[in-house]
């Protein structure tokens, strides 16, 4: 558990699947206020995460850029589907519906 709560101090963003989230939460036996106090992020993003929105939300990204055929490097795919910031994805799934490649959507260089 300790090793846990340090891998969230340090990437508040990991790869974890929903539940997971939730089940650390719990252990800690913090609310969701406090644990995302803890982790450095606001509850409607931790809200985001133990509901599954931010998965569901990058793969809407990746399916606009395919459908105006454009082409998405493994490198941009995997930062899409790591993100977890809600607000970031909107901004993307934004520019995705506009752009003419990947370059308009993110900025590869962060």
């Amino acid at each position: 558990m300790k090793l846990e709560r340090e891998a969230l101090l340090r990437d508040p963003k990991p790869d974890l699947r929903p539940d997971d989230v939730r089940e650390i939460r719990y252990k800690l036996g913090q609310s969701q206020s406090e644990f995302a106090s803890m982790i450095g992020v606001s509850v409607p993003t931790l809200q985001s995460w133990e509901e599954g929105k931010a998965e569901a939300r990058a793969d809407d990204v990746l399916t606009v850029l395919d459908v105006r055929g454009i082409a998405v490097p493994e490198a941009a795919r995997a930062r899409i589907l790591a993100e977890k910031d809600m607000k970031q994805l909107k901004r993307w799934l934004q520019k995705a519906a506009v752009a003419s490649s990947i370059a308009d959507v993110i900025d590869e260089t962060k």
